[in-house]
């Protein structure tokens, strides 16, 4: 639960079993995949676009429960707890957003998945149809004007990177926050409250 929505390695998850007497990494997988074939664990895998950069992509899927009220439970972490701790706040609002982002992408036989390279470029969302059509996004807490303006210049600066030859041009770009008004931006980068997100 500390580790959701990261990458955290199998040595990583075992070392935050007990300080004295940790888990060995084998049997952290071991219950990993007992717990993915339960449903209560469900990874975000990565996305593999052709890149016109000579960055390589990062292959490890991101470790989610498949609801994020699971995480907050198992870390005994309320509303008040939440508020002083963004981070984790974060990290909770990207699982939801996730789980609303595969409910409405299952009719659609979409995939959802993350993408992260070697330069440190990242996306936290990428949904793509069977047809291969794609749309990235980011997801935030906040819909301020800086957070914004980031969020958008790292969508652009990714899509700019993938090789549209092979995969396609994006078929929209959007960054999802937790409140306020759905618009378009000035530079076609969606701002979509994550109450008007739908298929």
């Amino acid at each position: 639960a500390r580790n959701t929505a990261t990458e955290a390695a199998l040595t990583t998850l075992a070392a935050d079993t007990g300080e004295n007497d940790p888990m060995h990494p084998d049997t952290v997988g071991h219950y990993i995949r007992a717990l993915e074939r339960l449903m209560v664990l469900e990874p975000l895998l990565a996305w593999h676009p052709v890149l016109r950069s000579k960055a390589r992509v990062r292959t490890s899927a991101k470790h989610h429960f498949v609801d994020p009220a699971m995480t907050a439970s198992l870390l005994r972490a309320g509303p008040e707890e939440l508020s002083l701790d963004l981070k984790t706040f974060g990290l909770l609002f990207e699982s939801l957003v996730l789980r609303d982002l595969r409910v409405y992408a299952g009719p659609l036989y979409a995939s959802v998945r993350h993408f992260r390279d070697s330069s440190g470029r990242e996306v936290d969302f990428v949904v793509e149809s069977d047809s291969h059509q794609w749309a990235a996004f980011e997801v935030k807490l906040t819909g301020t004007h800086e957070v914004l303006e980031k969020a958008a210049a790292q969508l652009i600066s990714f899509a700019d990177t993938v090789d549209t030859q092979s995969s396609g041009k994006p078929v929209a770009l959007g960054v999802i926050v937790a409140e306020g008004h759905a618009y378009t931006r000035p530079d076609g980068v969606h701002v979509i409250p994550l109450g008007a997100l739908g298929p």
